[in-house]
């Protein structure tokens, strides 16, 4: 399974890269379109969607596309940013927050980006075996 998870990782990464950042666009427009939260006592209701929104567009749909134009020698950078992402859509799921759709766009995001992260950890540790093989980091 880790040779296979080797040999297709820029597969597997572009993927669930695309699939991650394509789901969080949607959440963000959705989330966009509605109208900010209602549900909230001690936070303001704009300023909380204008956060989530600014926070969902650079750790959900940049930071994802960043990773997936990055090369495999920043397998720590790739991990961290798909657990970011998987984080942010996680918020987003807030019951509080949350809109029609959005909520399976935003479950999307976040089981691609655990994915994205559970299938770099192989990866990552072969670069620690194997220091010296090419395209991988040095512990």
């Amino acid at each position: 399974m880790t040779e296979l998870l080797a040999k297709h990782y820029r597969t597997i990464l572009r993927c669930l890269g695309i699939t991650v950042a394509a789901c969080s666009a949607i959440s963000a427009g959705l989330l966009w379109a509605a109208a900010p939260p209602d549900g909230l006592r001690v936070l303001e209701p704009v300023a909380t969607k204008a956060t989530l929104l600014t926070l969902l567009a650079v750790l959900g749909i940049g930071l994802p596309l960043a990773a997936v134009l990055s090369p495999r020698q920043h397998l720590r950078f790739i991990v961290a940013v798909f657990l970011a992402a998987a984080m942010i859509n996680a918020v987003v799921l807030s019951p509080l927050v949350v809109v029609p759709f959005q909520e399976a766009t935003s479950f999307i995001a976040v089981i691609g980006a655990i994915g994205m992260a559970v299938a770099s950890v192989p990866a990552l540790h072969e670069s620690f075996e194997d220091p010296e093989s090419p395209g991988t980091e040095r512990a």
